[in-house]
């Protein structure tokens, strides 16, 4: 099935259930069958959420804003951090296992004079 061009019902449809929130989009996706397993998975990892005090977010942000070298990104929650660490880790042991070869795409080093503007 090729591709919906932009502009055409696909793509309208879709932004009119991005416009309605999360709800249009789950419905959106609720009537396609090739999403029921990425659904299921959804649901079921939701149900394990634990969610916080949004209170306690205005002093996290507050105390970013008046950091003297405030991070470029920052996770609010407790479920950033952890899927990050989790994500990270599994690339890593990727990128090591296949280090001899990634350095072998290197060839044998050489020097170049950069030409400057």
């Amino acid at each position: 099935m090729p591709l919906p061009e932009l502009g055409r019902p696909f793509a309208g449809d879709l932004r009119e259930r991005l416009r309605e929130g999360a709800e249009g989009c789950i419905a959106h996706i609720g009537r396609d069958v090739g999403y029921a397993k990425l659904r299921e998975q959804i649901f079921a990892s939701a149900a394990t959420l634990e969610f916080g005090d949004p209170r306690a977010t205005a002093a996290a942000i507050l105390k970013i804003v008046d950091a003297e070298n405030p991070p470029l990104r920052f996770f609010l929650g407790t479920e950033g951090m952890p899927a990050a660490r989790a994500a990270y880790a599994a690339r890593l042991s990727t990128w090591e296992s296949w280090e001899t070869e990634s350095n072998a795409a290197q060839g044998v080093a050489k020097q170049h004079a950069i030409a400057s503007l």
